[in-house]
């Protein structure tokens, strides 16, 4: 492999990955003002005629409004939208319950945003802003889960910012949460969804080309071209309604064509000519979409084409496990079949994992190292589950997860070791050492302000306290590493302001026989 194509694969790899997949319905509606010539209005329509799929004309309505004292979102708010999209897909998919717990910091840090009050101020606003605006749509919202267009009004969420003082440590902390409302939560749970390159979003520099970039890659769909009169394109940015004439419309939107131009993007934006009300003509680079193309959700004969029979069981695996279609072919397409079902076969061995379908993204994205004996129990089952087969056994689970080929490791089991793995029940933790763990991770979080816990930390459990010792369980060693890389100087710090100056904070696999390692700090 040459440098060049070396180069082109890893640039691919890095421009899927900023891939997320953001709700297709919202993409359309004129949602975010692009500018504002009286801030007192609250109230947006576009009006768009389509054709039904047995040939009827239909007319869509947009209503877009927010009561007094909030104006129109605007667009900060659309960089705000599109980062708690982004920040969805990070947590493996839309909640089940719709409710999203989120920092300011990290979706600051998603919008390229400074950290500071200004911004803190600006996104709260934002958040609330986008709490009060009320969409209402007739025809227009497609429910994938009933195969219809519906008319609907809704909010896209509640936001509840939570706020508390630790006098300890002389500051406050947030901890804040997004509900969704069920509309929203129901098309991202049935897939509704289109992919979305949050990096090039947050590049472009002019509003105009972030909102034309987003409505021009819905609305091709799968072509590479899209055109529409002037004069709906103006509804649907939106634009004020002082923009009576064609020629004003062409001026404000010519940056914004050459940068979507010079940025790869489009490869021409031509007028119709000699007509009152013009069309407008878009023609995108057909290399910028397949750099970017979406490792699309295909229907079963479809995919049975492109993916092995073995491609398909990961697939199907993920997808039970909660983890979103289109992540799910992504995730195998790039990592391969057999990385992905090791993870599967190896959740059942973690603690406390609320969330199976977010710590499988993450934890195969990671390529997270898994204990030795994790990956020694997977082998010795694969093994019987394919002794099971061979000999015809009927109860042999036709879902099974372990018939994926594990690579043998150099310090395995030998294969003369026919023992089964070590089934004694361990201890109960002790009910005083869940408390106090319990506590000092809340302590942790308020030390820590807005930033959020990864996945990996639910799988620690308080187990034992010894007078000033507490000790915490964890998975495997990678797992005690990862903690104590990332948390062990905090940690500590904050048991010993609990517990004293000599008190131990450490870490164990097994609270009978396992070794016990202390945090440092």
């Amino acid at each position: 492999m040459g440098d060049d194509e070396l180069w082109d694969t890893e640039a691919l790899a890095a421009e899927q990955l900023a891939l997320i997949p953001v709700e297709a319905n919202l993409e359309i509606p004129p949602l975010f003002q692009m500018r504002r010539t009286n801030p007192t209005n609250r109230l947006a329509e576009c009006r768009v005629p389509v054709t039904a799929t047995t040939g009827e004309r239909l007319e869509q309505y947009w209503r877009i409004s927010v009561p007094e004292p909030y104006e129109l979102p605007g667009t900060f708010d659309q960089d705000t939208w599109v980062a708690v999209q982004t920040l969805v897909n990070r947590r493996g998919g839309m909640p089940t319950d719709g409710k999203l717990s989120f920092s300011l910091y990290e979706l600051l840090e998603i919008m390229g945003r400074p950290d500071n009050g200004q911004s803190y101020k600006e996104l709260r606003e934002s958040l609330q802003r986008l709490s009060a605006t009320y969409i209402y749509s007739e025809n227009a919202f497609y429910s994938k889960d009933i195969e219809k267009f519906e008319t609907r009004g809704f909010n896209l969420w509640d936001v509840h910012f939570s706020h508390t003082l630790n006098k300890q440590l002389g500051r406050a902390s947030e901890k804040h949460e997004l509900e969704f409302h069920s509309v929203v939560r129901r098309s991202f749970q049935a897939e509704y969804l289109k992919a979305l390159d949050k990096d090039f979003y947050y590049s472009l520099s002019s509003r105009f080309a972030k909102r034309l970039y987003r409505l021009i890659d819905r609305k091709r769909r799968d072509n590479l071209s899209w055109s529409v009169p002037l004069e709906r394109l103006k509804q649907l940015l939106p634009l004020p309604v002082s923009y009576r004439y064609p020629s004003k419309i062409k001026t404000v939107l010519k940056t914004a064509h050459g940068e979507l131009r010079e940025r790869g993007f489009l490869t021409e934006t031509s007028y119709e000519k000699g007509t009152k009300n013009p069309t407008v003509r878009y023609r995108v680079s057909e290399e910028f979409v397949r750099r970017r193309l979406w490792p699309s959700v295909p229907d079963t004969a479809s995919r049975s084409e492109s993916f092995s029979p073995t491609d398909e069981r990961a697939y199907d695996m993920l997808r039970e496990q909660g983890v979103w279609a289109n992540v799910a072919r992504q995730l195998v397409s790039r990592k391969g079949a057999s990385h992905c079902l090791k993870y599967v076969a190896a959740l059942s061995y973690q603690r406390k994992i609320e969330d199976p379908g977010a710590w499988l993204k993450w934890a195969i994205e990671t390529d997270y190292e898994l204990d030795e004996t994790v990956l020694a129990a997977i082998r010795k089952r694969a093994e019987q589950e394919e002794s099971a087969r061979e000999a015809g056994a009927e109860d042999a689970r036709q879902s099974s997860l372990f018939v994926v080929p594990v690579q043998q490791e150099p310090d395995s089991t030998p294969q003369s070791d026919t023992s089964e793995p070590e089934t004694t029940q361990p201890p109960s933790p002790d009910p005083e050492a869940v408390r106090a763990w319990s506590s000092l991770v809340a302590d942790l979080i308020e030390l820590r302000g807005d930033e959020m816990l990864p996945p990996w930390f639910d799988q620690f459990e308080g187990g034992q306290v010894d007078a000033t010792t507490l000790t915490i369980v964890v998975p495997n060693s990678t797992a005690a590493n990862h903690l104590n890389e990332n948390f062990g100087a905090d940690l500590v710090r904050l048991w010993r302001k609990r517990a004293g100056e000599d008190a131990v904070l450490q870490v164990a696999m097994d609270l009978q026989t396992g070794t016990r390692a202390p945090l440092t700090e």
